[in-house]
């Protein structure tokens, strides 16, 4: 199974997808009040049965589900436009403070579909029946992202480059310094090219991109301490997410095993409606208790820091935890975004049918050993303003 991520930006509504009227006359005439309140409902079914952090966000940041739920069936009920229905569920959607639900345009992704649909899910091998093979890498959307952080490494003191065709790398004095700026493969053209053979399919082509990737991180590893590096920093700053490659991504950065809880994932046993009246409900997510194991591939084997900024999120603190929560590192920055877990083989979708959009959700939670999940972020155990600009690294990373 795969745990997909979005990469996280500006707060995601169905605001995009009003579609343009002829006139104020027109667009009330075609209004369908009762269209958009039974859309309504069954998305209060599908966040209710599948949506993984429901349960956190009312006992932990004490969201009123009966509230939220009068002030959006109200604000329909009193719609005249689809306009201002958009705009109830955009608010409906935001209350929940969790950027991995979001609308978006047009039809939803069929695996979404299925697992909210809770068909046989066999995902991975479903998603390839049908894929087109051959398609090269601007065909799949790939294109090189700019290599974006919350400092410009040359600000860094005494800042030497070393030259890499994928990430932004170099020292600061005794530090080395290793910008991954995405973990979305797609941000990054150029290895999917020197990578692409023809007659793959797009994940196989993802998973070569992928493996270029990791080669190139760790020649960059080897040349930051052939350098004269002792300590690697590696600057997530910018990093917004992507998928599941920052998994492999972190066994790069040490020399022993990492653990982190086990993802807990929707399970359906029970009727959740209550959740909207205020009732106590079963739990929709796989019991607590699992760890996750992670070998050590040991490209680099000495001390490391992350550097984290409040644009750090989803697959980027997944990184960032494997490598905290096992006790290999520690987090230099700000509080990170607080995306959470992400869509586990697709995750979950609501289809809209009063308009062409859906709504996402996350089918998984992702918690730290103290038992807080990820949505909340992750503290720094070193707090650093990016603001003002970087610091010595050498200075503020000593014992």
């Amino acid at each position: 199974m795969k745990i997909t991520h979005v990469v996280i930006g500006m707060a995601a509504t169905l605001a995009p997808i009003v579609p343009a009227a002829a006139s104020p006359q027109a667009a009330e005439a075609a209004f369908d009040r009762e269209a958009w309140l039974r859309d309504y409902a069954g998305l209060k079914e599908a966040i209710a049965r599948g949506y993984a952090n429901l349960d956190w966000i009312v006992a932990r940041r004490h969201l009123d589900l009966p509230a939220l739920d009068r002030a959006t069936t109200e604000r329909l009920q009193a719609a005249t436009s689809v306009k201002q229905a958009v705009a109830a569920i955009s608010a409906f959607t935001e209350a929940f403070g969790d950027n991995h639900l979001r609308g978006a345009q047009g039809p939803a992704p069929e695996a979404a579909l299925r697992n909210a649909a809770a068909e046989a899910a066999e995902a991975d091998a479903l998603e390839a029946i049908g894929e087109l093979r051959s398609q090269d890498c601007d065909a799949l959307g790939y294109e090189d992202a700019p290599r974006l952080g919350a400092f410009d490494p040359a600000d860094l003191p005494g800042w030497q480059r070393v030259a890499s065709p994928y990430f932004t790398a170099g020292t600061s004095g005794r530090s080395g310094v290793i910008r991954i700026h995405s973990f979305d493969e797609t941000a990054y053209l150029a290895a999917c090219r020197a990578s692409w053979q023809p007659a793959r399919t797009p994940r196989e082509t993802q998973l070569a991109t992928r493996e270029a990737l990791q080669a190139e991180l760790s020649r960059l590893a080897a040349a930051l301490r052939g350098a004269g590096a002792e300590t690697l920093a590696i600057d997530l700053t910018g990093n917004g997410g992507g998928s599941e490659w920052s998994e492999d991504a972190a066994g790069l950065f040490s020399d022993r095993e990492l653990t982190r809880p086990t993802p807990r994932l929707i399970v359906e046993h029970c009727d959740r409606s209550g959740v909207w009246r205020g009732e106590s409900v079963c739990s929709n997510l796989s019991p607590p208790g699992g760890i996750d194991r992670l070998a050590g591939k040991a490209a680099w084997a000495g001390p490391v820091v992350v550097l984290v900024g409040n644009r750090t999120a989803s697959a980027a603190e997944d990184f960032a935890y494997w490598l905290r929560g096992s006790g290999v590192t520690r987090l230099l920055g700000e509080r990170t975004f607080g995306a959470g877990c992400g869509y586990m083989d697709g995750g979950r979708a609501y289809q809209f049918r009063a308009i062409d959009g859906h709504v996402m959700m996350p089918n998984c939670s992702r918690y730290t050993f103290e038992g807080i999940n990820q949505v909340e972020g992750l503290e720094p155990d070193v707090t650093w303003d990016w603001s003002g600009g970087p610091p010595d690294l050498d200075a503020t990373l000593e014992p």
